[in-house]
C-alpha cells in the first residue's frame, strides 16, 4: 500500500508427496490439485511436478509464488514446497541406490545350486535369475548382486544394484546320522 508497510511474505507451505518404490524408480509426472487464496477468495490450481528417476525420500521441489497472497492485488504469494517420502513396497526396500528383495532357500536347494527367478520390481524388466550356490557372505547376510539393477543413480554416481538376500530355512532337528552324514561330507571338503 502507498506509503504503508509492504504486505508480508505469506509463510511456505509444505506437503507431502508420497511416491510408490516404482515411481521412484522409473520416474513419473504428477498432477496436484492446490487451493490457494487470491485477494482474500479460494482460487483452484494444478502444478505439474516432474519425478525424475531415482529421487529419494526428503527431496524438496519448491513452487515460487504458487501459494496463498495474504494481500491485495500486487502482493506477494508465498511458495509452495512438496517433500518426496516413499510408501512402503510389500516385497522389495530401497538400501542407498541398491534394491534389496528377500527370498527363502532350503539347505538342501544351496547345496544343490537350485536356480531360481524373482521378479524384478519393474514387470517389464527382466526378472532377478541366479543359482543359489552363487550367494556371497556379506556381513552376516548371504546375497546375490545384480550390478546396476538398482536404483538410478544422478550426480556422476554409479546405479545401485538389485540385491537378492537368501534367507536359510535350516532343518528344525536332525537325527544322529543325518549329523553324523553331514559332518562327514563337510569333512572332505577341508
Amino acid at each position: 500500500s502507498p506509503g504503508g508497510a509492504a504486505a508480508p511474505q505469506p509463510p511456505l507451505v509444505t506437503r507431502e508427496l508420497a511416491l510408490s518404490l516404482e515411481e521412484l524408480l522409473t520416474g513419473c509426472t504428477k498432477k496436484i490439485k492446490v487451493t490457494r487464496q487470491r485477494a482474500g477468495r479460494p482460487e483452484a490450481n494444478t502444478l505439474q511436478i516432474h519425478v525424475q528417476p531415482g529421487w529419494k525420500a526428503g527431496t524438496k521441489l519448491t513452487f515460487p509464488g504458487e501459494g496463498d497472497q495474504l494481500g491485495g492485488p500486487g502482493s506477494p504469494a508465498g511458495d509452495i514446497c512438496f517433500v518426496i517420502a516413499q510408501k512402503p513396497h510389500p516385497r522389495y526396500a530401497r538400501v542407498g541406490d541398491d534394491l534389496e528383495v528377500h527370498t527363502r532357500a532350503t539347505l538342501k536347494d544351496v547345496v544343490r545350486g537350485q536356480e531360481i527367478e524373482v521378479p524384478h520390481l519393474v514387470p517389464a524388466a527382466p526378472p532377478l535369475r541366479a543359482r543359489l550356490d552363487q550367494a556371497q557372505l556379506e556381513g552376516s547376510r548371504h546375497v546375490i548382486r545384480f550390478p546396476g539393477r538398482g536404483m538410478p543413480a544422478s550426480k556422476g554416481r554409479k546405479p545401485g544394484d538389485a540385491v537378492l538376500v537368501v534367507d536359510f530355512a535350516l532343518p528344525k532337528a536332525l537325527s544322529a546320522a543325518q549329523r553324523e552324514a553331514i559332518c562327514a561330507a563337510l569333512d572332505k571338503q577341508v
